[in-house]
């Protein structure tokens, strides 16, 4: 079996909604996705994950990933939940 030339991926940066498609090469890890698609340098509470999992920049993307850039949360989830209870 050949190995393709290109593998696929999408990525959504910070606070975005659109998705981008881009081309890597095959073997590309997640470190040289951001390099090579200029998300460097990110600011340093920015989490990196692939459909929704963190992962370390040595992860090796394969084709169809979802690269993500996660904002930290403004709120923790659970306080949420409780205030709009309280509110209701």
């Amino acid at each position: 079996m050949s190995r393709p030339e290109a593998i696929r991926v999408r990525w959504v940066a910070l606070g975005e909604t659109q998705e981008r498609l881009a081309s890597l090469p095959p073997g590309t890890t997640l470190a040289q996705a951001l390099a090579r698609l200029q998300m460097e340098p990110l600011p340093a509470r920015v989490a990196v994950a692939v459909w929704g999992k963190l992962r370390k920049p040595d992860y090796v993307l394969r084709e169809g990933d979802r690269i993500e850039l996660l904002e930290p949360l403004r709120i923790d989830p659970k306080s949420a939940r409780r205030a709009k209870a309280a509110a209701r």
